[in-house]
This record gives structure tokens, C-alpha cells and sequence, in this order.
């Protein structure tokens, strides 16, 4: 992007070991990648990781002035923007006034928030990719948690957590998430956003297309092709891949996608805008698909233009 410039800064990774996080700017705008400093770990541990080192790029962010962006998504926790808020001066305690530990997996014991002295003042959009609740069916930890990592008896745990937290945000903040579109983007880091930064939530594909000025470039295109790493029912709720092809649809581009694995229904994936449609796992099988990435892709693109004609 012409004028851009990137910030690279140290930072905690989801399972407290140290990362990288890299902050662009561009104009006024505060670019911050959330997957950055809370992306998933193999064989990581679903109740104890956070988005800690999130909220020390949005520090770093905010100490040039002008709007944040954090686009929500492909974190590998599961704890409601509590991480996050932690490293902005917010504390999180149990009945007895001691702190939680870190990660959603504690949030069951949540009794109080505390507030920051200083609360950082900044202007926060968040860039949410699905419209999903905070918790219930569709919401982060039943919707996204398996895909983290958690299993069942997990997955229970961490729903609880959030439901508690949503509780103690309402009564303690004044502030209802829990249905708020998109507050369960980022295992809950939606939710994080608009309570402890006082954030806007919006479509975040709509500001990057408009931003980067897709629409232009994919009207000049004969084919687009668009992928993620699992395609799913959480996908037809707003990520990338259909905000794609609906902008291909409008311009009578053709669209194709490529995932790491689609759960979805052919149907599904023709309503969406998608002429042809490619699974990797499909392709090379799941462990090849994990384990050689670069190949495999190659292999599953060139098995997509065979079946597509193209």
C-alpha cells in the first residue's frame, strides 16, 4: 500500500513466550493485525492463552496518534479481550480479590473488574470478519473453540467464561455485549474491544476493500481466486472470501475458492458467489495439507484450474 510504513515491536505471545507484532500506518490511520502475538499454537493450551500481546501493539499504536484499526481474527485464544485489556491496566479478580490467571479457561471465577487508573484514550474500530455473538451456538468458544484446539469439556469451560463475563461487564461497566454483532470475533475479542476501549465494531472487509480499492482491481480481473483455512459455517457470516465474491459477483468476475478444508454444502458455496470450490485436504489429505503447506497449495490450485476449465 503506497505511503504505508510498518512498525515491527517485540511483544507476549498467547502462551507468554516472547513474539513479534508489526503495527502499520497509513495516514491516519493505526493499522494493527490481531492473528499478530495471538495466533494459534500447536499442542498450545486453549484455557490458558490470551490476547495479551495485542493490547501491547494497540500501547504502541496509540502512541502516534490518529484512528485504530485492529482487525479481528485467527487468534488462537479464547478469553473475551481480557489479555488485551490486561496489558492496558485492567484487572480481572475472583471473590477473594485476587487476580485471575491469564487465558478464558479462568473466566468461570470472574467476581470484578477493575478499572485502570489512566484509561488509554484512542479512537478503537474494530474490524470484525464474522457477526457472531459472544457465546451461545454461534458464539467463540462453541462456534470457534474446536478450531483452536479445545475439546468438549473445554469448549464448556470456556463458554461459561464468557458468559460470566458478559455479566460482570454489564454490571461493573454498563455495557451489554453479549449479542452485539461480531463480539465473539477473536475468541471474544470483539467484545473486548467495546468494553474496555470503547470501540465501534463494523465489517472489516468492507474498510480494507475500500481501503485498498478491490472492487477497481477485481473489475479488471478475469478470474479471482480467494481462499481461507477452513471454510465454514462461521465463513457465510461475513469473512473474506464471500466479501470477494460478492464484489466479483457485481462485476461479472468469475470467483473460485481454495480452503484448507470446506464444511460447507456445495449449495452453500454456490448461493455465495463460488463457481468452483477446492478443498486441500481433499486433494493431498490432511496431513500433507498441514505438514507441506507450500505444495500442497500448488497441488490444490492446479487441481482447481482442471476443474474449473480455466
Amino acid at each position: 500500500m503506497a505511503g504505508a510504513e510498518i512498525q515491527t515491536i517485540t511483544i507476549e505471545g498467547p502462551d507468554g513466550t516472547e513474539d513479534v507484532a508489526r503495527v502499520l500506518s497509513v495516514g491516519d490511520y493505526r493499522i494493527v493485525e490481531a492473528s499478530e502475538g495471538t495466533r494459534s499454537i500447536e499442542g498450545g493450551d486453549p484455557l490458558g492463552t490470551d490476547s495479551f500481546g495485542l493490547g501491547q501493539a494497540i500501547v504502541t499504536a496509540a502512541r502516534t496518534g490518529g484512528e485504530i484499526l485492529v482487525a479481528i481474527g485467527g487468534t488462537g485464544s479464547t478469553d473475551g479481550g481480557t489479555g488485551m485489556a490486561r496489558a492496558l491496566g485492567w484487572r480481572f479478580v475472583d471473590s477473594s480479590g485476587t487476580e485471575l490467571p491469564r487465558g478464558g479457561g479462568s473466566l468461570g471465577d470472574l467476581h470484578a473488574i477493575v478499572a485502570p487508573d489512566d484509561e488509554l484514550a484512542v479512537s478503537v474500530t474494530g474490524l470484525r470478519d464474522v457477526d457472531s455473538p459472544l457465546h451461545g451456538p454461534r458464539g467463540a468458544a462453541r462456534m470457534f473453540g474446536p478450531q483452536k484446539g479445545a475439546t468438549r469439556n473445554e469448549v464448556a469451560v470456556l463458554e461459561r467464561g464468557l458468559e460470566v463475563l458478559a455479566e460482570v461487564i454489564l454490571r461493573d461497566l454498563g455495557i451489554e455485549v453479549s449479542d452485539e454483532p461480531g463480539a465473539g470475533a477473536g475468541g471474544g475479542l470483539g467484545a473486548g474491544l467495546v468494553a474496555f476501549l470503547g470501540a465501534q465494531l463494523e465489517p472489516g472487509f468492507e474498510r480494507v476493500a475500500e481501503l485498498t480499492s478491490m472492487d477497481t482491481a477485481i473489475g479488471t480481473a478475469d478470474l479471482v481466486i480467494t481462499g481461507e483455512g477452513s471454510f465454514d459455517a462461521g465463513s457465510l457470516g461475513g469473512k473474506v472470501p464471500v466479501g470477494v465474491a460478492r464484489i466479483a459477483a457485481a462485476a461479472g468476475t468469475r470467483c473460485a475458492l481454495i480452503a484448507g478444508r470446506i464444511a460447507v454444502t456445495a449449495e452453500e458455496l454456490t448461493a455465495a458467489g463460488f463457481e468452483t470450490a477446492i478443498s486441500v485436504e481433499d486433494v493431498v489429505g490432511s496431513e500433507a495439507a498441514v505438514t507441506q503447506p507450500d505444495r500442497s497449495l500448488v497441488e490444490a490450485t492446479v487441481e482447481l484450474i482442471r476443474r474449473g476449465g480455466y
